[in-house]
């Protein structure tokens, strides 16, 4: 088989999120969960893949705690692109977006391709809010005069991805989720 074509086992763990903007004036907090999409590179001839996931909601904070895991297969030997949308959970009037970030795995300046046992570490991904509802941006805004600035406008996540080996079957192609399986 090329090595070009080798394809990998990978976990993600999406581990926290800091200063996540307030959904919530009456309790100065929010119900944050994160919902990702992973496109792989497209290999020739065929199309390009996508899978979604979502976290589960941690209630009533600003700084929520995931370390929600998720096993992917398929993922070819070039790197996936990642995209992490961080939402309020509402039911009274729907969801909120909150802001997202688009990160490429591996990093392109690091490192150019995926290999076994590679581990990318915990990363730092600022979140865009200009991204996120106008709604939450201006609840921010007010939960920081009021609070005297304990609140912040500097959103991030930390995930981690790792490459647990091989994929099983290298002759299938697609791009499927395995787990979690806890």
């Amino acid at each position: 088989m090329n090595e070009g074509n080798i394809l990998y086992t990978c976990e993600i763990t999406f581990l926290r999120a800091d200063h996540v903007p307030v959904a919530d004036i009456r309790t100065f907090s929010c119900d944050p969960y994160i919902s990702a999409t992973l496109q792989a590179h497209s290999q020739s001839g065929y199309p390009e893949e996508q899978l979604t996931y979502r976290t589960h909601t941690m209630r009533n904070t600003l700084n929520p705690i995931f370390n929600a895991r998720w096993i992917v297969s398929g993922i070819p030997r070039r790197g996936f692109l990642l995209t992490v949308t961080l939402i309020d959970e509402d039911t009274k009037d729907g969801d909120d977006k909150l802001g997202r970030t688009v990160v490429m795995i591996p990093n392109p300046q690091q490192k150019s391709s995926l290999e076994e046992e590679w581990d990318s570490g915990a990363l730092e991904c600022k979140i865009e809010k200009r991204k996120g509802s106008i709604q939450s941006h201006v609840m921010t805004y007010i939960a920081a005069a009021l609070t005297r600035g304990d609140v912040s406008h500097h959103v991030r996540v930390w995930l981690k991805v790792r490459v647990l080996g091989k994929a099983a079957d290298q002759k299938d192609k697609r791009l499927f989720t395995l787990g979690p399986r806890e």
